[in-house]
C-alpha cells in the first residue's frame, strides 16, 4: 500500500486562504503560531492518512508507514537547507525532545562547560542544568550582540554552545553563523534552536555552521502538534541517551546493540505517521508560499485591519527598528511605523526585568533604565542614536509587571523633565506610560507629549495636561484585552489582583477627560491583545462619551499631529500619502464600521 499523496501544488493565493479563514493574521514573538490554512491541509493529509492505512500492523501498512516517514526526513532535511540530507534527520515529538536528545547526546569531558544565551527558552535551558548533576557548568550569557557574545565565549572557553536563532523573548535573529564560527574556534560543539524560525525566517542549517538543529512542525510551520526534528550533521558524533526497538538494527541478551547507521538511531519507539505526513502538507504550502511566511503574516495583520500608520510603544532590542525598515522599503507588507524601540525605565521598576538573581536581572536588561537627570539624558541621547523616533518612558508602575507596589510615578519630576527638554533638543516627542494621578500630573508638568492609558486621572492632572498640551491615549483595548484573559492561566495572581483593580476605573476615566477638555488621541496597545482588533478601540471610546466623528478624528488627524506628521498623514488631500480604507457604512455616524475593513491601500499600494 503505497504511502497517501499530498498536494505537492496547493493552492495558496490570497482568495484561496481567506476562502478558508480571513481572521488569520496574529502577531506572535514567542508563542504558539497562528491558525493558518496551512494547518487545514495538514490536518486533511492527517485525516486521509487514518482513513486510507490506518494501522501499521500490517505488511502493506507497514511499509506504507515508513514509506511516508521516509518522505517526511527527505522533505524537512530539503526545507532546512540540506537537501538529500535525509539521513541526517530524526523524528521527534517535539523541538524541546529534540533538545533534550542533542543535549544528553553531547561526549563531554569532565567539568565542562556548556554556554548559552540568556534569550534562550526553558526548553533549551533545562536540559543543560540537567548535566549539572554530572559536575558540569552551564553559563549563562548576555547577547548584546555576535562580537561580544564571541568575545564572552573566548573567556568562557565552552566544550559546547546551545543558542536559538530566533529568541522566544525579543524575538530578534542571532547571528548564528558569526558566533558558530567563533565557538568552532574553541573546539565547541553548536546546537541551534529554530523552533521560533522554521516558517518566519528562511533556515539553512549548513550556513549556520550548527552541528545539531532541533525544529518543531507545529507554530510557524503551522503542522501537528507532537512533530519536530533533529538534524545532525555527524550522526556519530553523539550518543543516543535512550534506545528502542527503532533505534537499533539488531541486540543481543548480552547487551551488544548495533545502532541504526543514520538518525534514525536516535528514534526509539512507534512515530505517529499521520502526524507527520501532515507536517509533510504543511511543508509543501510553505514551499508555495515561499520563505519567512511568519514574518510577512505578522506585519500585515494591524495594515488589513486599516491601520497604515502606528507608533510602536516599546521593543526589545530594537526589533521594531527592523521591522519599521523592512516596511519601509516594501520588504515586508505592514503599515508606517514610527518606533520606540527599548523604553525609559527606573530600576527594578516597570519596564525593568525584576524577581530573577542579580546576574540574570543584568543579563536580560535592555540597558535603559537611568537614574537621576543626567543618566536620564544620556539614554535618551544613546536611543536617538540607536534610531528611536519616540522616546517611551514608564513613568509610573504598570499593571502586567510582577511587583505589586503600586501605580504612582516612578521618575522623579527632574529626571522626567531632563528627558523631556532632551527629547526635544533633538526633535523626539516623548510618550509615557502612566497610571496613576500624581505621576500623570508630574509627567504632563515636566514636558512629556503624551500619556498613554491614564487610568487614575483626576481633575488636577487634567488641568495639568490640558494646560501643556499633554494628549491622553487612553488604549481602553488594553484593559478590554487583559479582562478577556482573567483566570485563564496567562497571569500571575499579582497581576490579576492588578487588573482587577484598575477594571472599574477603565470602564469610565476617558469619559472624564472628554468632559473637562483633554486632548485624545487614539491608541490601543496592541499586544495584550490580538492584533488585528485594533478598530474595536472606536466602540470602547464612544461607549465613554465620545462621538463619532471626535473617535474618527483622534484616530486620523489627531492622531498624525500626535505623530507630528499631520502634513503628510491623516486626511486625503492633495501631496498626502495615499493611505486609504474602504468600509460599508458611514463612520462619521456609526463608527463601529472600521472594524470591518474591506479594502486598503497604504502609500499608494493596494494590500492583499
Amino acid at each position: 500500500m503505497p504511502a497517501p499523496r499530498i498536494s505537492e501544488r496547493p493552492d495558496t493565493s490570497p482568495a484561496a486562504l481567506r476562502a478558508q479563514r480571513d481572521d488569520v493574521l496574529h502577531c506572535n514573538v514567542a508563542g504558539s503560531g497562528p491558525t493558518f490554512p496551512v494547518a487545514r491541509d495538514a490536518a486533511e493529509a492527517f485525516r486521509r492518512w487514518l482513513g486510507e492505512v490506518g494501522s501499521m500492523f500490517s505488511h502493506e501498512g507497514y511499509d506504507a508507514y515508513n514509506a511516508a516517514l521516509a518522505d517526511t526526513r527527505a522533505d524537512l532535511a530539503a526545507f532546512i537547507g540540506d537537501p538529500g540530507g535525509a539521513a541526517r534527520i530524526a523524528l521527534t515529538q517535539s523541538a524541546t525532545d529534540a533538545l533534550n536528545l542533542a543535549v544528553a547526546g553531547l561526549r563531554l569531558p569532565p567539568g565542562a562547560t556548556l554556554a548559552t544565551t540568556a534569550e534562550e527558552h526553558v526548553s533549551a535551558l533545562l536540559p543543560q542544568y540537567v548535566r549539572q548533576r554530572e559536575g558540569h557548568r552551564v553559563a549563562v550569557l548576555p547577547y548584546l550582540d555576535a562580537d561580544d557574545f564571541a568575545h564572552r565565549l573566548r573567556a568562557e572557553r565552552p566544550a559546547a554552545l546551545v543558542l536559538s536563532l530566533v529568541s522566544c523573548k525579543t524575538g530578534r535573529v542571532l547571528d548564528v553563523a558569526r558566533v558558530a564560527a567563533a565557538a568552532h574556534e574553541l573546539g565547541a560543539y553548536v546546537i541551534v534552536d529554530v523552533a521560533q524560525a522554521t516558517g518566519q525566517v528562511p533556515v539553512d542549517v549548513r550556513a549556520l555552521g550548527a552541528d545539531a538543529v532541533a525544529l518543531l512542525g507545529h507554530k510557524w510551520l503551522h503542522g501537528p502538534l507532537a512533530t519536530g526534528a533533529l538534524w545532525i550533521r555527524d550522526v556519530t558524533a553523539l550518543d543516543p541517551p535512550r534506545l528502542g526497538w527503532r533505534s537499533r538494527v539488531s541486540h543481543d541478551h548480552t547487551g551488544n546493540v548495533e545502532l541504526q547507521p543514520d538518525a534514525t538511531r536516535f528514534e526509539t519507539g512507534t512515530v505517529d505517521a499521520a502526524a507527520f505526513v501532515g507536517l509533510r502538507q504543511a511543508l509543501a504550502v510553505h514551499r508555495a508560499l515561499g520563505p519567512a511566511v511568519g514574518k510577512r503574516i505578522r506585519s500585515r495583520t494591524t495594515l488589513l485591519a486599516g491601520f497604515t500608520t502606528v507608533r510602536e510603544a516599546g521593543s526589545a532590542q530594537h526589533t521594531a527598528f527592523s521591522l519599521r525598515r523592512g516596511t519601509a522599503e516594501g520588504l515586508i507588507p505592514g503599515p508606517r511605523i514610527v518606533a520606540a524601540g527599548p523604553a525609559l525605565a527606573i530600576i527594578g521598576g516597570h519596564g525593568d526585568v525584576t524577581g530573577f538573581r542579580p546576574e540574570i536581572n543584568e543579563a536580560l536588561s535592555s540597558g535603559f533604565t537611568c537614574t537621576g537627570p543626567q543618566e536620564c539624558a544620556a539614554k535618551v541621547r544613546r536611543a536617538s542614536q540607536n534610531g528611536s523616533d519616540v522616546i517611551k518612558i514608564t513613568a509610573t508602575g504598570g499593571v502586567l509587571s510582577q511587583q505589586g507596589r503600586g501605580l504612582e510615578a516612578h521618575f522623579t519630576s527632574e529626571e522626567m523633565k531632563a528627558i523631556a527638554d532632551t527629547a526635544h533638543s533633538l526633535g523626539l516627542k516623548v510618550m509615557a506610560h502612566a497610571h496613576g494621578a500624581r505621576g500623570i500630573e508630574a509627567a504632563a508638568r515636566a514636558g512629556i507629549d503624551t500619556i498613554e492609558h491614564g487610568t487614575y486621572l483626576d481633575e488636577p492632572a487634567a488641568r495639568a495636561m490640558k494646560e501643556r498640551g499633554t494628549v491622553l491615549v487612553p488604549t481602553l483595548m488594553a484593559f478590554q484585552g487583559t479582562s478577556e484573559r482573567l483566570g485563564k492561566g496567562v497571569y500571575t495572581p499579582t497581576v490579576e489582583a492588578k487588573i482587577r483593580a484598575v477594571s472599574e476605573t477603565a470602564r469610565v476615566f476617558m469619559g472624564r477627560a472628554v468632559k473637562w477638555g483633554v486632548p485624545i488621541a487614539f491608541g490601543t496597545d496592541a499586544g495584550v491583545f490580538d492584533h488585528g482588533r485594533n478598530a474595536g478601540e472606536f466602540r470602547l471610546m464612544r461607549a465613554q462619551g465620545m462621538s463619532d466623528r471626535q473617535a474618527l478624528a483622534s484616530a486620523t488627524t489627531g492622531a498624525a499631529k500626535v505623530l507630528g506628521m499631520s502634513s503628510e498623514i491623516g486626511r486625503i488631500a492633495p501631496g498626502y500619502s495615499a493611505d486609504i480604507i474602504a468600509v460599508t457604512g458611514d463612520p462619521t455616524k456609526d463608527v463601529t464600521v472600521l472594524e470591518r475593513v474591506e479594502w486598503v491601500m497604504a502609500r499608494g499600494q493596494v494590500i492583499e
